[in-house]
């Protein structure tokens, strides 16, 4: 506190203490990150893809080759892409014109250029 200032210091704290309130109150809406909420939930046998969407409780089965639009729930932005390559532990997708590598129980949040 004494490198803040005593000032900046009760500040920093009323603002903290403000964003745990908002957060605990029931009728604050927490932004949706679609991607966050969209994971690689499993495989089989490099021919189908599961990607499970948390903000609708859905999942959708997709194949190589498959086009596909995920997320989105709440009138959030889709991501669209293409799946390219299924394995057992990862899945490469083109989105934009780009490939991206998924692995296994990640979110689209943590996918990762390739």
């Amino acid at each position: 506190m004494q490198i803040l200032g005593l000032s900046d210091a009760e500040r920093l704290l009323t603002l903290c203490q403000q964003q745990i309130d908002d957060y605990a109150k029931p009728e604050t809406v927490v932004q949706n990150d679609t991607a966050a909420y969209v994971r690689f939930s499993g495989s089989l046998n490099g021919n189908e893809v599961w990607m499970y969407d948390q903000t609708v409780n859905h999942t959708t089965v997709l194949n190589p080759g498959s086009p596909f639009s995920l997320g989105g729930g709440d009138g959030k932005k889709k991501i669209e892409g293409k799946v390219v390559t299924i394995n057992n532990s990862f899945v490469i997708v083109e989105i934009e014109g780009e490939q991206f590598r998924l692995e296994l129980g990640d979110s689209l949040r943590q996918i990762r250029k390739i």
